[in-house]
């Protein structure tokens, strides 16, 4: 017997935080086998708060998506060049 299907993942999240009121969680899952696979989302906690405050939100919600691909792009393996000079 052996061990397949192996896989491994990073979860991550934060939350949109004003005034000490947090106004949305964003979660997002990497699959380490297959970085194309990200999945990312988002919770509104309270609807009357986000409406109100949408632009920081999504200003949020920006920032932690490009937090998950600087870690796509980090775990990406980089193109070599066989050149001979």
């Amino acid at each position: 017997m052996a061990l397949e299907n192996k896989n491994q993942s990073i979860s991550l999240s934060a939350q949109s935080v004003i005034k000490g009121e947090t106004f949305c969680m964003f979660s997002a899952s990497i699959d380490s086998v297959n970085l194309n696979n990200v999945s990312i989302g988002r919770s509104i906690l309270n609807n009357a708060g986000y409406r109100e405050h949408r632009t920081e939100c999504l200003a949020d919600q920006t920032s932690f998506e490009d937090a998950v691909y600087a870690i796509v792009d980090s775990m990406t393996p980089k193109e070599t060049t066989d050149e001979t000079i």
